[in-house]
């Protein structure tokens, strides 16, 4: 994945990447995506989103017939925005911190940082 967005990028391309800054394990234990990946990737910006945990618990549950308890998932939430600020610190990049659930604010969002197409 590394490889291909360099070689995009160096053709004049820019991207915006979807991913996490921290993950669950088999157990439900959460870890950090090591700032090694980040380093390799090499962002511009980074944006993390954020959003009602109990619409969060059901996203989960549809997609994975999995059901998270609601205080692991605002713990987790509480993880990311902390890893991901240590994140920017660390390469000195700016952090974007976005609510999910006010959709109006996250198209206006995505739309300053566009462009990007078919964003309604």
């Amino acid at each position: 994945m590394i490889l291909a967005l360099r070689e995009a990028i160096s053709k004049g391309g820019s991207f915006l990447l979807d991913g996490h800054f921290v993950l669950f394990d088999i157990a439900d234990k959460i870890h950090e995506i090591p700032l090694s990946t980040f380093k390799e990737i090499m962002p511009d910006e980074l944006i993390v989103i954020t959003g009602d945990p109990d619409i969060i618990q059901k996203r989960l549950y549809d997609r994975d017939m999995q059901k998270h308890e609601l205080r692991t998932l605002r713990e987790m939430q509480k993880k990311e925005v902390a890893h991901a600020l240590t994140i920017g610190k660390k390469l000195n990049i700016k952090v974007n911190q976005v609510e999910m659930n006010n959709t109006k604010s996250f198209i206006e969002f995505l739309r300053k940082i566009g462009p990007f197409e078919n964003i309604e």
